[in-house]
């Protein structure tokens, strides 16, 4: 795996689900207050790309920013940096589900999301699955940020087991 994205495997990095790209600007806050997977995505991509993302987006936000990230059509084309985003287990189709948000602009119906995690695509395949893609990410699961071949994600619930949203990737 290339070295911007295994500098993130480091069990330093702790995952906290509140904190998001809005609450950790940079790997300093990161190591400080933990991250969740969206504000590793951020930071990973701008270690990839040296380029902040700004404004920062939330889970939701980034899934449907059609801006800064153009759709890669299958598994099949996915590079180094793209990310891959999973529905949960509550969530419902992407064209009925209606944001609400509160005062802050946080989103209130979060658990109804059409996404509720995001993996970054290392580059590299565990052969072991049939060269299952690896997948970097922050997880409660083990407290911080780890690589798993896609296929574990299919073994979470919360994960959709593994059915994926959609893959993006940065325009830089």
């Amino acid at each position: 795996m290339i070295a911007e994205l295994s500098h993130y495997v480091d069990p330093s990095y702790t995952y906290n689900f509140n904190q998001g790209p809005q609450q950790i600007l940079d790997e300093a806050e990161a190591l400080e207050k933990g991250l969740n997977c969206v504000a590793l995505a951020y930071l990973a991509i701008e270690r990839l790309y040296s380029r902040k993302l700004w404004p920062r987006l939330n889970c939701y936000e980034t899934y449907i920013d059609r801006d800064r990230f153009e759709t890669v059509s299958s598994l099949g084309e996915v590079v180094t940096g793209d990310l891959v985003w999973f529905s949960g287990k509550e969530s419902c189709p992407v064209d009925s589900f209606v944001a609400r948000y509160d005062p802050d602009g946080y989103l209130l119906n979060w658990r109804y999301s059409p996404v509720s995690h995001v993996a970054i695509y290392t580059g590299e395949t565990a052969f072991e699955y049939g060269e299952d893609p690896l997948m970097l990410h922050a997880t409660d699961i083990v407290g911080g940020v780890d690589i798993w071949p896609l296929w574990r994600f299919s073994l979470i619930r919360r994960y959709g087991y593994g059915n994926i949203r959609r893959i993006s990737r940065y325009i830089p």
